[in-house]
């Protein structure tokens, strides 16, 4: 069922697992859910961790986007940009640092 709904006395009893996904998607998913129970503290920076990745690239993305926008508006020398040059460091230095 795509949105199944039981009662709160099986519900409590039972993990519903969503089997629509790829195998390695349920197993990261059974993985969790042991991990929440034995470990919580390690689950907990885990998903700090899945945080941090989702932020970095989304800067990262950010950062491509802005170097895309600098060289499709570049008139003349692009080597004569300034902006764009400046642009490009912080995107070498951020990318590095990630």
């Amino acid at each position: 069922m795509a949105n199944p709904h039981y009662l709160p006395e099986v519900f409590i009893k039972v993990t519903v697992i969503n089997f629509s996904i790829a195998f390695e998607g349920l197993q990261n998913q059974l993985i969790s859910d042991v991990m929440k129970a034995e470990r919580p503290e390690i689950e907990r920076q885990r998903d700090e961790i899945i945080v941090s990745i989702a932020t970095d690239k989304k800067s990262l993305k950010e950062a491509q986007d802005k170097i895309l926008e600098l060289l499709a508006e570049a008139k003349g020398m692009i080597l004569d940009d300034q902006e764009l040059i400046k642009t490009l460091e912080e995107s070498k230095f951020k990318s590095a640092e990630i």
